[in-house]
């Protein structure tokens, strides 16, 4: 296993979305209107307790208090890093994070509380040495990682990766297995085949609502099971490049739309990840900050 050792000390700087004069309510509710955080960010990612973190360009990973209070620390820099070293999605679990980067074939865990090392989680086979690794997941003592070329794959310390079949979910939904969601085909757009999502056994799970013309189907995307043991869904419809609508739906475990929401998009933003389902069962959304600074505000929906 190998360590790459800290350069620099962890750099902490509070700021607060609220102020100790405001009472509790006020921020119990801190998400409802948005969290802002100046800066650039390339993903975010929530932890059971209700907090937030947002993996920024600039090496920051920025946390977010459940109560929305601040806090950022630098993460060290990777030795003998190659020249984009930058990482671009994470996870984090309890004091533990761990992220992944296009640039690099493993992954990194770092121990948020002891910010000495970081540990290495790589594949036994030579041949995941060519993986460029986008997304990032747990999966029980592995990980759940998708390439630059779409492949879902299961990675575990010391084992061979497992790639799964084509157009599989990165989480697996409520039967512990992943969705298959193969891509919107445009020449169905106006007929009721549409785009579904299929369980890997094969049977049809539920069919993503079809827009009306001209608009068509762009992506559909399994975000994970809330807390209600539901299973939310992003997607993406529009009849060209600038005119996207983003929609979250929440299905029964009978494949039967509960409900549905229309957020905004990640217009203006760079984000790997800008909608996220967080362990506390809240879907976690970035947007544009207002104005021309960089940075995001960050809330909590429900469905």
């Amino acid at each position: 296993m190998i360590k790459f050792m800290i350069m620099a000390l962890a750099l902490f700087m509070p700021f607060s979305a609220t102020t100790a004069a405001e009472p509790a309510a006020a921020a119990a509710t801190a998400f409802d209107a948005g969290v802002l955080v100046p800066g650039s960010f390339l993903s975010l990612a929530g932890r059971s307790d209700g907090s937030v973190f947002l993996l920024g360009t600039d090496h920051q990973l920025v946390c977010l208090a459940p109560d929305g209070a601040s806090s950022a620390l630098t993460l060290p820099p990777v030795v003998e890093s190659k020249p984009d070293d930058r990482f671009c999605d994470l996870v984090v679990d309890g004091n533990n994070a761990w992220f992944c980067g296009f640039a690099f074939p493993v992954i990194f865990a770092l121990d948020l509380e002891k910010l000495a090392e970081y540990q290495i989680v790589r594949a036994s086979d030579p041949e995941a040495a060519a993986l460029n690794l986008l997304n990032l997941d747990r999966r029980g003592s592995g990980f759940a990682i998708r390439d630059a070329d779409g492949n879902t794959l299961v990675l575990e310390n010391e084992k061979p990766v497992v790639k799964l079949a084509n157009h599989a979910s990165l989480l697996c939904g409520m039967s512990g297995e992943p969705f298959i969601i193969p891509p919107p085909v445009p020449e169905a757009a106006s007929s009721t085949v549409g785009s579904v999502v299929i369980h890997q056994a094969g049977g049809i799970f539920w069919k993503a609502p079809l827009p009306a013309l001209p608009r068509v189907l762009k992506s559909v995307e399994f975000l994970g099971c809330d807390d209600q043991k539901r299973s939310i869904f992003l997607v993406i419809t529009g009849s060209g490049e600038l005119d996207s609508e983003f929609t979250l739906y929440a299905v029964s475990a009978e494949g039967k739309t509960l409900a549905e929401k229309k957020i905004i998009g990640p217009s203006g933003l760079e984000m790997q990840r800008f909608c996220r389902l967080s362990p506390d069962g809240s879907i976690l959304l970035a947007e544009k900050a207002p104005g021309n600074e960089p940075g995001v505000l960050v809330k909590k929906l429900r469905l």
